[in-house]
């Protein structure tokens, strides 16, 4: 009965879908044995290609560096930098 499933749809679908579809037709199986069944008639759903990829590339402009870590200035207002240090989290008591 699974290899006629099968069969008649193209090949396609796995074990959850057949245990589904044989509990439909009246044959009780739990799906550990609908899948060790289909195993031993090497018998296999299509596996689906994944859709969705989260990489986009580069993300943004990369900013040439200018001051190149020469933080002296002729004039006011020429250079303009942020410290970016990190502190961890610390207690004080």
């Amino acid at each position: 009965m699974i290899r006629k499933i099968h069969f008649e749809n193209y090949n396609a679908i796995g074990y959850r879908k057949m245990g589904i579809i044989l509990r439909n037709n009246g044959c009780f199986l739990n799906h550990k044995t609908v899948l060790k069944l289909m195993n031993l008639m090497n018998i296999h759903g299509k596996v689906r290609k994944s859709k969705y990829k989260s990489y986009k590339g580069t993300i943004g402009k990369i900013v040439p560096n200018i001051v190149e870590r020469d933080f002296v200035a002729n004039k006011p207002y020429k250079k303009l930098t942020t410290d970016v240090t990190e502190f961890p989290n610390i207690r004080y008591v």
